[in-house]
C-alpha cells in the first residue's frame, strides 16, 4: 500500500461560453502518489460576472508532493480563502430531521425514562521568492506570485503552439499529471483557458494548505467540475455547492430530485422533539443512519444527473472574521511588551487559525537567521504545544521584526478570513445544492443559474409521530410526513418503538423535476427522465439573471426542498384512528408537464432508441 495517503477535497468553478458547448473543469495532481478524492466542497458568490470562487482542499502527504492545476476562462486574482468558512457553512446549512412525537386523545403511555439526544446532522521579503520556470515557446507565463502558504503560476498555451506543449510545460516544471490528463489539457489548451498552478512554498507544511481564492470575471456565472475531477475521483462522490447571489440557485443542465420521507427512517434517525408526556419514548439511533446514502440512491434513480436543495433562503448569519483582530493587534504594540511576550501574546491570541502555520514558518525563518538559533524544533500542529516550546526556548532579549510579524498575521489570518466573511455580508440570498457522481458519470459539468421564484427552504425537516390506539392501548405509529403525507407504522411498545417490519420505500427519490429560470418546477415521470436529461443538457443560464432578486411574495408552494413541506399547514389532526391493518400510502414522482427545451427535442427523441437506465453506458469519452 502506498504510504503516501492523500485524501483531497477540491473543486473549481470554470466554463466554455460557446454555442457548441458548455465546459468546466478542475483537477488535483501530485508527483509521487495516486490521488483519491473523496468529494467536492466550493462556495461561490456571483454579483453580475463577478465571480468570487473558494475552494476546499484537504491533503495528505509529504509538502514537496503537494501541487495542483486548475483551468480557467479567464485570468484570476489568487489568493487564499479560510476554512472557517466552510465550516460555518456546514454548521448553518447542514440537512437536519427533527421527529415531533405528540399526543393522541384517549391513549395511555407506558411509564418509560427519556433521555433528550443531540441533533442528527448530515448531511478547508519573509516569502521565499518564486522559482522562475523552465521556459517553453508554446506557454506564456501571465502572472506568477505568492497567495498564503502557495507559489503559483498563471499559465496559457501559446498562439500555435503545438500540442502537448503545456501539458510538456507542467511535468517538466513538477507539476506532473498522469497521462490520461494530457488530452484534457490539450483541450482547454486548444480553446483558450488559463491555467493556474499552485505548489506549496519551501518550508511551509501540509498544516498550512489552506482553501483558494478565485476572483474573475465570467457571464456565465457558477459551475462544478467533474469531467477534470473524474481523473481522481472515488466511487459516489458527495459534491456540495454553496452559491451566494441576490435569489435562488438552480442547476440548469442537470435535474433537481427531492428525497422521499417514506424511505428516511424518523423513528431512529429524526432528532426526538417533545417532552416527556408528549409521548417521548422513542428509539434514536443516529449512527445507524445513512443520509448521504439516502441521496445517493435519489441521485442514481432521478438518472444520476441531480442536485437536491438542502438550504435556500436568507444568507445565513456567519462570523468567521472578528472584528477585535485588527485592533488586537495596534493594542499590543502601546502595551510596552517584549518582543518574546509580543509575540508569543500573537501565537496565544491567534493559536485556533489556520494561517498561524505560516506565520511561525516565517518566523522560524528569522530565527534561523540569528546567531545561537533556537527553536528548531517548535513548528509543530499542537499550536498550545508550540507556545509552550517558544516561551522556554527563546531568550528574553529575544529581537524580532514586529512589522514583519504583524504584516504575516494580516496577509496569512486575517486577510483570507476577510474575503470569507465577504460572502455573509455582501450577499443577500444563498443556496446548498447536494449530490454524489462516480467517475464514470462526470462527463457534463454542471452549470447553475438563479429562479427568484421558488420558495425558500429551510435546512431542517420535521415528522410528526403520534400513537394509534385501540381502547386506549397504542398499537402503531401514525407518522405524518414532511411532504403531507401519512403512514402507519406497526410495531410493539417497551423502551422505544419497535416496528413489526421495515416500513421504509424501497424509492429514495420523491420528486424528479426540471427547474427553470422563472416559474414553479416541472414534475416528470420515471419513464421521461433519459428524455428530460438530453432536452437539459445543452442549456446555459441566461444573461443578467445574477441581478434579479428573489420573489417575496411566496405564490409557488410546490416541493422544491430536501424532503418538501412542513406537515403542520397540511395535516388534519382530527383525523380518525385507522383499523388495525396494512397501509399503502406512498410517496411517487408525479407525472407532470415536460420542461421547455424544444431546441434539441429532436436530439431527445433519437436518443430514446438507445437510451438505457443509468449505469448501464460508462466511461463516456471526453470530447
Amino acid at each position: 500500500m502506498n504510504t503516501n495517503k492523500i485524501h483531497l477535497v477540491v473543486s473549481l468553478a470554470v466554463w466554455l461560453s460557446t454555442p457548441a458547448a458548455w465546459a468546466c473543469g478542475g483537477f488535483f495532481c501530485d508527483n509521487s502518489a495516486p490521488v483519491i478524492q473523496m468529494g467536492e466542497q466550493i462556495a461561490f458568490g456571483v454579483d453580475g460576472n463577478a465571480v468570487d470562487v473558494h475552494v476546499r482542499i484537504d491533503y495528505e502527504g509529504p509538502s514537496e508532493s503537494f501541487s495542483w492545476v486548475l483551468p480557467l476562462p479567464a485570468q484570476p486574482t489568487v489568493s487564499v480563502s479560510d476554512q472557517a468558512l466552510f465550516d460555518t457553512l456546514i454548521a448553518q446549512t447542514n440537512p437536519q430531521m427533527f421527529t415531533t412525537w405528540s399526543d393522541y386523545p384517549g391513549c395511555r403511555f407506558p411509564e418509560m425514562d427519556f433521555d433528550s439526544a443531540s441533533g442528527f446532522s448530515d448531511g478547508m521579503d519573509s516569502i521565499d521568492a518564486v522559482e522562475e520556470p523552465n521556459e517553453s515557446p508554446g506557454v506564456v507565463v501571465l502572472d506568477s506570485g505568492q497567495a498564503g502558504p502557495y507559489d503559483y503560476y498563471v499559465v496559457e498555451a501559446a498562439p500555435g503552439a503545438e500540442t502537448g506543449a503545456l501539458f510538456n510545460w507542467l511535468n517538466e516544471n513538477g507539476y506532473q499529471q498522469p497521462v490520461t490528463a494530457e488530452p484534457l489539457v490539450d483541450y482547454y489548451s486548444a480553446i483558450g483557458f488559463k491555467f493556474v498552478a499552485i505548489r506549496l512554498q519551501k518550508d511551509q507544511s501540509t498544516g498550512a494548505i489552506r482553501p483558494l481564492r478565485l476572483q474573475y470575471e465570467s457571464p456565465t456565472y457558477a459551475c462544478v467540475p467533474l469531467r477534470l475531477t473524474s481523473i481522481a475521483a472515488g466511487d459516489d462522490m458527495p459534491i456540495t455547492a454553496w452559491i451566494f447571489a441576490k435569489a435562488r440557485a438552480i442547476p440548469m443542465n442537470y435535474l433537481h430530485v427531492t428525497l422521499n420521507p417514506e424511505a428516511f427512517d424518523w423513528i431512529r434517525c429524526g432528532q426526538p422533539q417533545g417532552s416527556r408526556s408528549d409521548f417521548g419514548f422513542q428509539s434514536y439511533f443516529p449512527s445507524q443512519c445513512d443520509y448521504n446514502g439516502l441521496l445517493s440512491d435519489a441521485v442514481d434513480e432521478a438518472g444520476g444527473r441531480a442536485f437536491v436543495t438542502e438550504f435556500a433562503g436568507d444568507t445565513p448569519a456567519g462570523q468567521v472574521l472578528s472584528p477585535w483582530m485588527e485592533d488586537y493587534l495596534k493594542e499590543l504594540e502601546d502595551q510596552g511588551l517584549s518582543d518574546k511576550d509580543f509575540f508569543l501574546d500573537i501565537v496565544s491570541m491567534f493559536s485556533s487559525s489556520a494561517g498561524l502555520s505560516s506565520v511561525l514558518a516565517n518566523f522560524q525563518n528569522q530565527l534561523d537567521n540569528m546567531d545561537g538559533e533556537l527553536c528548531t524544533d517548535a513548528a509543530q500542529e499542537d499550536e498550545q504545544w508550540v507556545w509552550d516550546t517558544y516561551s522556554w526556548c527563546l531568550p528574553d532579549d529575544v529581537k524580532i521584526d514586529r512589522k514583519l510579524l504583524t504584516d504575516d498575521v494580516k496577509l496569512f489570518i486575517i486577510e483570507p478570513l476577510a474575503g470569507a466573511q465577504s460572502l455573509f455580508d455582501n450577499y443577500a440570498y444563498a443556496t446548498r445544492l447536494s449530490t454524489t457522481m462516480s467517475p464514470s458519470e462526470m462527463t457534463l459539468d454542471p452549470l447553475f443559474s438563479f429562479n427568484p421564484d421558488l420558495p425558500k427552504v429551510e435546512s431542517t425537516t420535521t415528522a410528526v409521530a403520534e400513537p394509534v390506539c385501540t381502547d386506549g392501548d397504542p398499537f402503531a405509529i401514525r407518522l405524518k410526513l414532511p411532504n403531507g403525507g401519512t403512514k402507519i407504522i406497526y410495531g410493539e411498545f417497551g423502551f422505544g418503538f419497535t416496528p413489526e417490519s421495515n416500513y421504509l420505500s424501497e424509492d429514495a427519490a420523491g420528486m424528479v423535476q426540471v427547474l427553470n429560470e422563472s416559474g414553479p418546477p416541472l414534475l416528470i415521470s420515471e419513464s421521461d427522465i433519459a428524455r428530460e436529461q438530453l432536452v437539459i443538457e445543452g442549456r446555459g443560464p441566461s444573461e443578467g439573471r445574477s441581478d434579479i432578486e428573489a420573489n417575496e411574495d411566496d405564490t409557488i408552494t410546490d416541493p422544491t426542498g430536501t424532503f418538501g413541506q412542513d406537515p403542520e399547514s397540511r395535516i388534519d389532526e382530527q383525523a380518525e384512528a385507522p383499523e388495525r391493518s396494512a397501509s399503502d400510502d406512498g410517496c411517487t414522482a408525479a407525472h407532470g408537464p415536460q420542461s421547455q427545451g424544444g431546441y434539441v427535442l429532436l436530439l431527445g427523441l433519437l436518443a430514446l432508441a438507445f437510451i438505457a437506465r443509468r449505469r448501464q453506458s460508462e466511461d463516456t469519452p471526453v470530447q
